[in-house]
Protein backbone atom coordinates (compact mmCIF):
# COMPACT_ATOMS: atom_id res chain seq x y z
CA UNK A 1 0.00 0.00 0.00
CA UNK A 2 2.86 2.39 0.80
CA UNK A 3 4.31 1.89 -2.68
CA UNK A 4 1.07 2.94 -4.45
CA UNK A 5 0.73 6.38 -5.95
CA UNK A 6 -2.28 8.61 -5.24
CA UNK A 7 -3.85 7.75 -8.58
CA UNK A 8 -3.45 4.03 -7.88
CA UNK A 9 -5.02 4.44 -4.42
CA UNK A 10 -8.05 6.20 -5.95
CA UNK A 11 -8.47 3.45 -8.55
CA UNK A 12 -8.14 0.77 -5.88
CA UNK A 13 -10.81 2.47 -3.76
CA UNK A 14 -13.17 2.62 -6.73
CA UNK A 15 -12.57 -1.05 -7.49
CA UNK A 16 -13.34 -2.12 -3.90
CA UNK A 17 -16.52 0.00 -3.87
CA UNK A 18 -17.63 -1.51 -7.17
CA UNK A 19 -17.09 -5.09 -5.99
CA UNK A 20 -18.84 -4.37 -2.68
CA UNK A 21 -21.89 -2.93 -4.50
CA UNK A 22 -22.21 -6.01 -6.69
CA UNK A 23 -21.94 -8.35 -3.68
CA UNK A 24 -24.55 -6.35 -1.77
CA UNK A 25 -26.95 -6.51 -4.71
CA UNK A 26 -26.55 -10.27 -5.08
CA UNK A 27 -27.13 -10.87 -1.35
CA UNK A 28 -30.17 -8.58 -1.27
CA UNK A 29 -31.73 -10.28 -4.29
CA UNK A 30 -31.19 -13.73 -2.75
CA UNK A 31 -32.83 -12.68 0.52
CA UNK A 32 -35.84 -11.20 -1.26
CA UNK A 33 -36.31 -14.39 -3.24
CA UNK A 34 -36.62 -16.36 0.02
CA UNK A 35 -38.85 -13.86 1.84
CA UNK A 36 -42.64 -14.42 2.14
CA UNK A 37 -44.96 -12.44 -0.17
CA UNK A 38 -46.11 -10.06 2.57
CA UNK A 39 -42.54 -8.93 3.14
CA UNK A 40 -41.64 -8.39 -0.49
CA UNK A 41 -44.92 -6.77 -1.46
CA UNK A 42 -44.30 -3.13 -2.34
CA UNK A 43 -46.54 -0.16 -2.86
CA UNK A 44 -46.29 0.69 -6.53
CA UNK A 45 -46.94 4.01 -8.12
CA UNK A 46 -49.10 4.21 -11.19
CA UNK A 47 -48.52 7.18 -13.45
CA UNK A 48 -51.54 8.33 -15.38
CA UNK A 49 -51.54 11.03 -18.05
CA UNK A 50 -54.68 13.08 -18.44
CA UNK A 51 -55.53 15.65 -21.06
CA UNK A 52 -56.70 18.99 -19.72
CA UNK A 53 -58.50 21.41 -22.02
CA UNK A 54 -58.38 25.08 -21.08
CA UNK A 55 -60.60 27.63 -22.82
CA UNK A 56 -59.51 31.22 -22.43
CA UNK A 57 -61.09 34.36 -23.79
CA UNK A 58 -58.96 36.90 -25.53
CA UNK A 59 -59.63 39.64 -28.10
CA UNK A 60 -63.24 38.51 -28.41
CA UNK A 61 -62.21 35.00 -29.46
CA UNK A 62 -62.00 31.77 -27.50
CA UNK A 63 -58.57 30.19 -27.43
CA UNK A 64 -58.34 26.49 -26.71
CA UNK A 65 -55.19 25.27 -25.01
CA UNK A 66 -54.58 21.55 -24.49
CA UNK A 67 -52.24 20.47 -21.71
CA UNK A 68 -50.98 17.04 -20.77
CA UNK A 69 -50.99 16.65 -16.99
CA UNK A 70 -49.15 13.80 -15.26
CA UNK A 71 -50.93 12.47 -12.19
CA UNK A 72 -49.20 10.04 -9.80
CA UNK A 73 -51.58 7.54 -8.17
CA UNK A 74 -50.26 5.29 -5.42
CA UNK A 75 -51.41 1.69 -5.22
CA UNK A 76 -51.96 2.30 -1.51
CA UNK A 77 -54.55 4.97 -2.33
CA UNK A 78 -56.31 2.61 -4.73
CA UNK A 79 -56.52 -0.07 -2.04
CA UNK A 80 -57.98 2.40 0.47
CA UNK A 81 -60.52 3.67 -2.07
CA UNK A 82 -61.55 0.09 -2.91
CA UNK A 83 -62.15 -0.76 0.76
CA UNK A 84 -64.12 2.43 1.42
CA UNK A 85 -66.18 1.98 -1.74
CA UNK A 86 -67.17 -1.64 -1.06
CA UNK A 87 -67.52 -1.84 2.73
CA UNK A 88 -71.23 -1.09 2.40
CA UNK A 89 -71.65 -3.63 -0.42
CA UNK A 90 -71.25 -6.77 1.69
CA UNK A 91 -73.32 -8.44 4.41
CA UNK A 92 -72.49 -11.10 6.97
CA UNK A 93 -74.94 -13.98 6.88
CA UNK A 94 -75.97 -16.06 9.91
CA UNK A 95 -78.56 -18.80 10.41
CA UNK A 96 -81.38 -18.82 12.97
CA UNK A 97 -79.02 -20.25 15.61
CA UNK A 98 -76.68 -17.28 14.98
CA UNK A 99 -74.06 -19.53 13.41
CA UNK A 100 -71.92 -17.69 10.89
CA UNK A 101 -72.61 -18.84 7.32
CA UNK A 102 -70.47 -16.50 5.22
CA UNK A 103 -70.29 -13.16 3.44
CA UNK A 104 -72.84 -12.09 0.86
CA UNK A 105 -72.43 -9.42 -1.81
CA UNK A 106 -75.18 -6.90 -2.62
CA UNK A 107 -76.02 -6.84 -6.32
CA UNK A 108 -78.92 -4.40 -6.59
CA UNK A 109 -80.42 -1.35 -4.82
CA UNK A 110 -83.36 -3.55 -3.87
CA UNK A 111 -81.17 -5.81 -1.75
CA UNK A 112 -80.43 -8.79 -4.02
CA UNK A 113 -77.59 -10.75 -2.37
CA UNK A 114 -75.42 -13.56 -3.73
CA UNK A 115 -73.21 -15.94 -1.76
CA UNK A 116 -71.63 -19.35 -2.49
CA UNK A 117 -73.50 -22.52 -1.57
CA UNK A 118 -72.12 -24.41 1.43
CA UNK A 119 -72.76 -27.98 2.56
CA UNK A 120 -74.54 -26.59 5.61
CA UNK A 121 -77.00 -24.54 3.54
CA UNK A 122 -80.68 -25.27 4.16
CA UNK A 123 -83.09 -23.70 1.70
CA UNK A 124 -85.85 -23.98 4.27
CA UNK A 125 -83.75 -22.38 6.98
CA UNK A 126 -83.96 -18.83 8.24
CA UNK A 127 -81.04 -16.49 7.60
CA UNK A 128 -80.22 -12.92 8.58
CA UNK A 129 -77.84 -10.34 7.15
CA UNK A 130 -75.75 -7.82 9.08
CA UNK A 131 -74.73 -4.68 7.18
CA UNK A 132 -71.61 -2.55 7.63
CA UNK A 133 -73.44 -0.33 10.15
CA UNK A 134 -74.37 -3.41 12.26
CA UNK A 135 -78.02 -3.24 11.17
CA UNK A 136 -79.66 -6.69 10.98
CA UNK A 137 -82.18 -7.76 8.33
CA UNK A 138 -84.06 -10.95 7.55
CA UNK A 139 -83.10 -12.66 4.30
CA UNK A 140 -85.66 -14.20 1.95
CA UNK A 141 -84.34 -17.23 0.08
CA UNK A 142 -84.87 -16.72 -3.66
CA UNK A 143 -83.14 -19.70 -5.21
CA UNK A 144 -79.79 -21.21 -6.05
CA UNK A 145 -77.70 -22.04 -9.07
CA UNK A 146 -76.44 -25.56 -8.47
CA UNK A 147 -74.20 -25.49 -11.54
CA UNK A 148 -72.24 -22.46 -10.29
CA UNK A 149 -72.80 -23.24 -6.59
CA UNK A 150 -74.27 -19.88 -5.58
CA UNK A 151 -77.36 -18.87 -3.59
CA UNK A 152 -79.55 -15.80 -4.03
CA UNK A 153 -81.25 -13.95 -1.17
CA UNK A 154 -83.22 -10.73 -0.83
CA UNK A 155 -82.92 -8.37 2.12
CA UNK A 156 -86.27 -7.66 3.79
CA UNK A 157 -86.37 -4.24 5.52
CA UNK A 158 -88.02 -4.21 8.95
CA UNK A 159 -90.75 -1.76 9.91
CA UNK A 160 -89.19 1.63 10.50
CA UNK A 161 -85.80 0.49 9.16
CA UNK A 162 -84.47 1.37 5.74
CA UNK A 163 -82.01 -0.65 3.71
CA UNK A 164 -78.77 1.34 3.36
CA UNK A 165 -76.49 -1.01 1.44
CA UNK A 166 -74.77 -0.12 -1.82
CA UNK A 167 -74.71 -2.46 -4.84
CA UNK A 168 -71.29 -3.66 -5.87
CA UNK A 169 -69.78 -2.76 -9.24
CA UNK A 170 -69.18 -5.95 -11.23
CA UNK A 171 -65.98 -6.00 -13.28
CA UNK A 172 -66.06 -6.46 -17.05
CA UNK A 173 -62.38 -6.89 -17.87
CA UNK A 174 -60.76 -10.31 -18.20
CA UNK A 175 -58.56 -11.27 -15.27
CA UNK A 176 -54.81 -11.51 -15.84
CA UNK A 177 -52.16 -13.51 -14.03
CA UNK A 178 -50.15 -11.24 -11.76
CA UNK A 179 -53.03 -8.78 -11.40
CA UNK A 180 -53.35 -7.16 -7.95
CA UNK A 181 -56.48 -8.14 -6.03
CA UNK A 182 -58.00 -7.21 -2.66
CA UNK A 183 -60.32 -9.30 -0.52
CA UNK A 184 -62.67 -8.24 2.27
CA UNK A 185 -63.16 -10.97 4.86
CA UNK A 186 -63.68 -11.46 8.60
CA UNK A 187 -66.64 -12.83 10.55
CA UNK A 188 -67.27 -9.70 12.64
CA UNK A 189 -65.33 -6.82 11.10
CA UNK A 190 -63.62 -6.22 7.79
CA UNK A 191 -60.21 -7.82 7.43
CA UNK A 192 -58.20 -6.81 4.40
CA UNK A 193 -55.84 -9.09 2.48
CA UNK A 194 -53.91 -8.13 -0.64
CA UNK A 195 -52.24 -10.33 -3.23
CA UNK A 196 -52.10 -11.25 -6.89
CA UNK A 197 -53.73 -13.65 -9.30
CA UNK A 198 -51.57 -16.78 -9.32
CA UNK A 199 -53.32 -19.44 -11.45
CA UNK A 200 -56.50 -20.33 -13.31
CA UNK A 201 -58.34 -23.61 -12.72
CA UNK A 202 -59.98 -25.51 -15.60
CA UNK A 203 -62.23 -28.54 -15.72
CA UNK A 204 -60.39 -29.48 -18.90
CA UNK A 205 -56.80 -28.24 -18.99
CA UNK A 206 -56.83 -28.37 -22.79
CA UNK A 207 -59.90 -26.12 -23.01
CA UNK A 208 -59.45 -22.52 -21.71
CA UNK A 209 -63.22 -21.96 -21.84
CA UNK A 210 -63.90 -24.40 -18.98
CA UNK A 211 -62.55 -22.21 -16.18
CA UNK A 212 -64.33 -22.94 -12.90
CA UNK A 213 -62.14 -20.95 -10.52
CA UNK A 214 -58.78 -19.40 -9.81
CA UNK A 215 -56.19 -19.10 -7.07
CA UNK A 216 -54.33 -16.15 -5.56
CA UNK A 217 -51.17 -15.83 -3.51
CA UNK A 218 -53.06 -14.08 -0.70
CA UNK A 219 -52.10 -15.14 2.81
CA UNK A 220 -55.55 -15.15 4.40
CA UNK A 221 -56.13 -13.87 7.90
CA UNK A 222 -59.45 -15.68 8.18
CA UNK A 223 -61.33 -18.43 6.35
CA UNK A 224 -64.64 -16.95 5.24
CA UNK A 225 -66.76 -18.34 2.42
CA UNK A 226 -68.15 -15.64 0.16
CA UNK A 227 -65.34 -13.15 0.71
CA UNK A 228 -65.46 -10.88 -2.36
CA UNK A 229 -62.36 -10.17 -4.40
CA UNK A 230 -61.83 -6.76 -6.02
CA UNK A 231 -59.39 -5.26 -8.49
CA UNK A 232 -57.66 -1.93 -7.86
CA UNK A 233 -60.54 -0.13 -9.57
CA UNK A 234 -62.89 -1.38 -6.86
CA UNK A 235 -64.75 -3.78 -9.16
CA UNK A 236 -65.86 -7.27 -8.13
CA UNK A 237 -63.73 -9.87 -9.93
CA UNK A 238 -64.37 -13.00 -7.86
CA UNK A 239 -65.82 -14.58 -4.74
CA UNK A 240 -64.34 -17.17 -2.39
CA UNK A 241 -66.12 -20.50 -2.77
CA UNK A 242 -66.49 -23.23 -0.18
CA UNK A 243 -63.97 -25.42 -2.00
CA UNK A 244 -60.21 -25.65 -1.81
CA UNK A 245 -57.46 -27.17 -3.96
CA UNK A 246 -55.62 -30.38 -2.91
CA UNK A 247 -52.99 -28.09 -1.38
CA UNK A 248 -55.74 -26.44 0.72
CA UNK A 249 -55.61 -23.18 -1.22
CA UNK A 250 -58.97 -21.34 -1.46
CA UNK A 251 -60.75 -21.48 -4.80
CA UNK A 252 -62.39 -18.27 -6.04
CA UNK A 253 -65.37 -18.20 -8.36
CA UNK A 254 -64.53 -15.94 -11.34
CA UNK A 255 -66.81 -13.01 -12.04
CA UNK A 256 -67.72 -14.56 -15.41
CA UNK A 257 -69.45 -17.46 -13.61
CA UNK A 258 -71.16 -15.08 -11.21
CA UNK A 259 -72.47 -12.96 -14.07
CA UNK A 260 -73.76 -16.07 -15.84
CA UNK A 261 -75.53 -17.18 -12.67
CA UNK A 262 -77.07 -13.72 -12.22
CA UNK A 263 -78.22 -13.61 -15.84
CA UNK A 264 -79.81 -17.06 -15.61
CA UNK A 265 -81.51 -16.17 -12.33
CA UNK A 266 -82.97 -12.91 -13.69
CA UNK A 267 -84.21 -14.77 -16.77
CA UNK A 268 -86.36 -17.17 -14.70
Amino acid sequence: MEDLTKNQLVLLTLLVSFVTSIATGIITFSLLQEAPPLVTQTINRVVEKTIETVVSEGSGKNTVEVREVTVVVKEEDQVIDTVVKNSSSIVRIRDIANNFYGIGTILSPGGLVVTPTRDSFNERGRYTATLFDKTDFVLDYLGQDEKRSVVFFKIVPKDGTSFSGTPVTVGNLELKLGQSVITLEGQENNTISIGRMSSFLYSDQADPTTQYGFETDIIHKSSVVGSPLFNLSGELVGMRSGRTTPSNSPIYLPVSLLKSAITDYLAR
